[in-house]
């Protein structure tokens, strides 16, 4: 019974183990592209405002 009951525990902290992963892979996929677009998004507007500089001489 002892046996039954270690497979049992072991088999629901590895279940659990398993799915914070999965959940930590999904929210990383989720915010990456919007890391890259506000890097893009700070890119263009730093471009902006040197073109403007570059104007206003």
């Amino acid at each position: 019974m002892f046996d039954i009951a270690l497979i049992v525990i072991i088999a629901l902290i590895v279940s659990v183990v398993a799915m914070l992963s999965i959940i930590g892979m999904l929210r990383k996929r989720i915010t990456e592209p919007k890391k890259k677009l506000r890097k893009r998004i700070d890119k263009l507007e730093m471009e902006m405002e040197a073109l403007k500089d570059r104007k206003e001489l």
